[in-house]
């Protein structure tokens, strides 16, 4: 690992409520717009203790990838590995992270920007969720799915229609005197080239994820047609998303109950079963419980095929405007 040089516009953009920044002067407002907190972030080169045992780890395989994820303990905090498309560390001291990468493959700014400042917010009580969040005229909307099953499409769609595209894969719940509150990611979301080529002008002109995979960043601007938001909102509902590759072609949403609402809550937690390991787990179950009491999860049933996408847009629009 060698210290690596950060991009400047992850200073000037607040990344789910927080602002980041190197300078020792906290109150310089460098950024354009909205944040709660703030971070500094230093980068050097910083080793995983490889003697010590990791206090929790997790090992996922999918179609197209592989990730181990480790968390130990540190003797000043907490030490995030990561081995996946990307490999590094994120060390945890205070209000300050440190951050070590490779060279070679995805840049630390996706892992920051997903696990990597999850932790840090978990650790304080803020609730993340792996979910992507919509600004709409109601109020802000989630959607829930597991990876692979259309949920980026079908964000990248209602956005093009007319709704504001807030985060890809993370949403952080900040619990303010004005209610529970999402803030906007960095205005940018990964996509493979099946998906991207419905939305972007030329997809070639896209930079790569990783230069060994052809998914790419799409940003806001001129290059495609999503509409990004730059605004906070309040948290009103979260829809979790059903494909089914029957043959109906009915599209049926319903409010799950809480016991439902719960478990899907818990499955889609942005750092799976890390929580008894960082002490917040029953706390965690309270924060969960009570948001609850001001947010309702529905599930939406819809049939599999890019066809019926837009039949399922007007849907969830329609049920946004009932909130």
């Amino acid at each position: 690992m060698s210290k690596i040089v950060s991009p400047s516009w992850i200073f000037t953009t607040p990344l789910h409520g927080v602002r980041l920044y190197q300078s020792a002067d906290t109150d310089r407002l460098d950024c354009d717009g909205e944040y709660i907190v703030s971070i500094k972030l230093s980068f050097s080169e910083c080793f995983v203790p490889t003697q010590q045992k990791s206090i929790w780890r997790l090992s996922t395989q999918g179609e197209r990838y592989s990730s181990v994820v480790e968390l130990f303990d540190d003797p000043t905090g907490k030490l995030l590995h990561i081995e996946c498309q990307g490999t590094g560390s994120f060390q945890y001291q205070g209000n300050e992270i440190n951050v070590a990468w490779r060279d070679e493959g995805t840049s630390f700014e996706h892992y920051l920007q997903t696990v990597g400042l999850s932790l840090w917010l978990e650790m304080r009580g803020i609730l993340c969720i792996h979910a992507n969040a919509i600004e709409t005229e109601r109020g802000v909307i989630g959607i829930i799915a597991p990876s692979q099953t259309g949920k980026t499409t079908l964000t990248a769609a209602l956005a093009v229609r007319g709704m504001g595209m807030m985060s890809d894969d993370m949403m952080a719940i900040h619990k303010t005197t004005e209610g529970l509150k999402v803030f906007p990611g960095w205005p940018q979301v990964r996509m493979w080239p099946e998906v991207a080529q419905h939305f972007v002008k030329d997809i070639e002109t896209l930079q790569r994820v990783h230069h060994r995979f052809e998914k790419r960043i799409v940003e806001s601007g001129t290059q495609s047609e999503l509409r990004f938001s730059s605004k906070s909102g309040r948290l009103k509902r979260l829809y979790l998303l059903d494909r089914t590759d029957s043959n109906d072609s009915e599209i049926r949403i319903e409010q799950l109950s809480a016991s439902e609402s719960m478990i899907v809550l818990l499955q889609n937690s942005m750092l799976a079963d890390a929580y008894r390991s960082l002490n917040v787990e029953k706390d965690r179950l309270d924060r969960l419980a009570s948001m609850l009491e001001s947010v309702e999860i529905k599930r939406i049933t819809y049939p599999s095929g890019k066809e019926h996408l837009v039949n399922i847009c007007k849907s969830i629009e329609a049920d946004v405007k009932t909130i």
